[in-house]
């Protein structure tokens, strides 16, 4: 087995990195508990007792390994639960805080976000390949912090998806719901019916659902963005979802199908789409060994 561990400032390129190579690797994250020194070392032993029951060839370790010390931790229990003939390979991303700095602006500004100042402060140490000379089973390699940049107009669009939804929707009066809800034309799902002077009832047919969900179509045109098909199917699939209501009146009572689009769901999933597609823009420029 070869272990990859991540060495790096937050928004240097790490998880871009482990993302790229997710196809091959299976990737266990450590962000989000790194803060605490006790709690990261002991997720790190819970994972690697797992790994003495996988099949996978390579693994990456994506997380704040930011010291000589907590690498060292990681290298020391491998070669304990795992073995000394278990290939590691530490990955070093240079120090450039404000490289790291524009990252993190690039892409918090649309979740309205502050810059993860962290950087501006998390310990990092300076490590070269005589860091780690003593075990025989690890490699070193040093990489330079890549900028994702996104095109000025590109950001005011991101945010104007980010910002304007909602306002979007009432402009073209879709009236969403205090919640954020707009709703399709409705479809019958079929009911029963009957006339005013008799008790003979009459079946309602149902009809086939809509084709086309005209409302979410008219607000992703106004956002003026080329999606993909694939794209849009996949926005679609996260924000629309099938509902249905009774209709009661005097001589009817049916029950209508509809289609449903949450604008808050609709604004995350956009913000992903959108930015992941100009990251990958760059991304498409940079040699995976570059990164």
């Amino acid at each position: 087995m070869k272990i990859i561990i991540l060495n790096a400032l937050p928004s240097s390129g790490k998880t871009t990195f482990a993302t790229l190579k997710r196809k091959k690797t299976k990737v266990i994250t450590f962000d989000g508990i790194t803060y605490n020194k006790t709690d990261f070392e002991n997720k790190i032993l819970e994972e690697l007792k797992k790994l003495t029951t996988s099949k996978m060839n390579t693994v990456i370790f994506d997380g704040l390994f930011l010291t000589k010390g907590i690498i060292t931790f990681v290298i020391e229990n491998i070669n304990k639960i795992l073995g000394e003939d278990t290939e590691i390979s530490i990955i070093h991303w240079k120090e450039d805080r404000e490289k790291c700095l524009h990252n993190s602006k690039n892409r918090n500004m649309f979740e309205n976000k502050p810059v993860d100042n962290s950087i501006k402060t998390l310990p990092f140490d300076k490590l070269t390949k005589s860091s780690f000379k003593k075990y025989e089973n690890v490699s070193f390699t040093s990489k330079k912090v890549v900028v994702y940049d996104i095109p000025e107009y590109k950001k005011i669009e991101l945010a104007k998806v980010n910002n304007k939804l909602i306002k979007l929707a009432n402009d073209l009066k879709l009236y969403p719901s205090d919640k954020g809800i707009i709703k399709s034309e409705t479809w019958s799902l079929g009911g029963e019916s009957w006339g005013y002077d008799s008790d003979e009832k009459y079946p309602v047919y149902a009809e086939s659902p809509i084709e086309t969900f005209t409302e979410f179509d008219e607000i992703l045109e106004h956002i003026n963005y080329n999606f993909s098909i694939t794209e849009y199917n996949k926005i679609k699939s996260y924000c629309i979802e099938d509902d249905s209501e009774d209709a009661f009146d005097y001589y009817s009572n049916t029950k209508y199908g509809f289609y449903v689009c949450d604008l808050h769901k609709m604004k995350v999933i956009l913000k992903d789409v959108m930015y992941d597609k100009e990251i990958n823009k760059t991304i498409e420029k940079i040699s995976i060994e570059d990164i």
